[in-house]
């Protein structure tokens, strides 16, 4: 019998903890896009969506994203160079250049560190999906290799 109690004593011990010293952080989450020659020939002027809006009330925060290049037959050309940058349209994101990968005619890997530190309004961030998009003013060209990109990501409840 006595077993029995500090074991639900226990129990309830460990129910409270969270509500006492706050909820543990989200689940790493993880999203993938493939993106084809088209796309990537106008990802500067068309960002693909790669996390889709988590919801009023929440954020999504970027964790890391991993860039699989997978080589055609043509390297990319990149006229003024660039960055696959993840991010909400209009907020500095976490970028990976594309120099030395897309325009290689190799496969290859980038990855990318923690999300910046950024302070920004909430409004900027609320509800908000992550895209990807070509960081420059001019479209990457010719090449006809194919891009898979990985985002972990938690989704973080506004208080």
């Amino acid at each position: 019998m006595q077993n029995i109690r500090r074991a639900l004593l226990s129990l309830m011990i460990l129910s409270l903890v969270p509500s006492t010293f706050g909820q543990a952080s989200g689940a790493v989450l993880n999203a993938s896009v493939s993106l084809t020659p088209a796309q990537l020939q106008q990802l500067h002027s068309s960002p693909v969506q790669v996390v889709a809006s988590p919801g009023p009330g929440q954020f999504i925060n970027v964790l890391s994203f991993a860039v699989q290049y997978k080589a055609g037959s043509t390297p990319y050309t990149l006229p003024a160079g660039g960055n696959f940058s993840i991010a909400p349209k209009f907020v500095n994101g976490s970028a990976v250049a594309a120099v030395g990968l897309i325009d290689q005619s190799t496969n290859g890997i980038a990855t990318s560190g923690e999300y910046p530190q950024a302070t920004v309004s909430q409004s900027a961030l609320e509800n908000k999906p992550m895209s990807v998009q070509n960081d420059t003013g001019t479209e990457w060209n010719g090449g006809d290799g194919t891009v898979t990109i990985t985002v972990y990501y938690t989704v973080v409840a506004l208080q």
